[in-house]
Formats: structure tokens, sequence, C-alpha cells
């Protein structure tokens, strides 16, 4: 499943974001043109004392950076079940642009994939990351068994205008937002 959102989605969801988050361990992954951008994300996650990042020398001994990679895109959960992580954030770049993408290793899929901005400077992207990875902590501790899965189907109005399929986008989008920040769905 992949997800696209935009900018506003990681406003509303660091908005929405519960307050008692627990520690979650969680490697970050990139190709080598992102190293910058995921050097930043790391910095920035390793404020928050609520993660416990992967050391780069835990993910060496898995293998070099094209293995790591090709891994986690083909098995991302076994990879972060190797290295001992709750969440994998991948970032990568892919035709259409800067990939992210969260995967709750317990839980067995992508919390959130995001084609980032970019017209955006590298820090911003940065602190963006890591507050929608802040967000989800508390799905990255959840077991699969006591996870609620949900399905969000798209809002319709009865007339299909510019205004109104905007409009259905966003409720739609705020929908999502506002169910992803609660720990079980």
């Amino acid at each position: 499943m992949r997800l696209i959102v935009p900018a506003f989605f990681w406003v509303t969801l660091l908005l929405s974001c519960t307050a008692h988050a627990t520690s979650a361990r969680i490697a970050v992954i990139s190709d080598v043109e992102n190293k910058d951008l995921a050097t930043l994300v790391t910095t920035e996650l390793s404020s928050n004392p609520d993660i416990i990042l992967v050391e780069r020398d835990d993910l060496a001994k898995v293998g070099d950076e094209l293995k790591l990679q090709q891994l986690a895109g083909s098995d991302a959960v076994a990879l972060g079940k190797l290295v001992g992580a709750d969440g994998l954030l991948l970032i990568d770049k892919l035709a259409d642009g800067t990939h992210v993408r969260l995967t709750a290793v317990n839980l067995g899929y992508a919390l959130f994939e995001e084609v980032v901005s970019e017209k955006a400077d590298t820090a911003r992207q940065a602190q963006a990351i890591a507050a929608a990875t802040h967000a989800y902590l508390p799905k990255l501790k959840l077991q699969s068994s006591a996870a609620l899965p949900i399905a969000v189907l798209n809002l319709r109005a009865d007339y299909a205008t510019p205004a109104t399929l905007a409009l259905e986008r966003n409720l739609t989008l705020l929908l999502e937002s506002g169910l992803a920040s609660v720990p079980r769905f």
C-alpha cells in the first residue's frame, strides 16, 4: 500500500499526536543520494528521549548500504527484526522524488510513505520527517494482536466540482490523520 500525502498532513498529524509516547528503537537507512538528509533526520531523532536509534555499526554488521537498501525494499520487516528495531525509516530516491517510508516491524506494514518535496530545504525536510516519525511512536510498540485494522474510504460529494473534489480530498486526509494518531488503529 502506498500513501502520498500533502505537507499539511504532517502538521495535522503532529498537532493530533498523543503526548504519552513510549520509547521505540528505530533504524534509519538511506541511499547514497540522501545520505545528508538521513544524517539530519538521525540528528533530529536523536534529540528525542522517546527514540532509541539503531547504531550505524549494528547496521554495518548486517551489510553495506546497497544490501540494506535492497533488503529494506524487499523485506523491511525481516531487516527490522534482524537489527532489533521497532521501526525502519527508509529514505531513498525514486523516479518521482525522494521517498520516506516508516515501517512498523511488529505490525508488518508501512505506517506512512511520503514523497518529499524537493522545494523545501533539507533541514526542514528532516524536521518534518522526525515529527511524523515521533507521531507514530505508540504504533511502533503495538503488537499485531492488539491492533484494530480499519480502512478509510474516500468521502464523496453529490456534485463533482473542483471545489468539492478538493474538499473531499482534504476531509479524507484529515480523517486519516485523526485516526492515525490513535495508537490502536
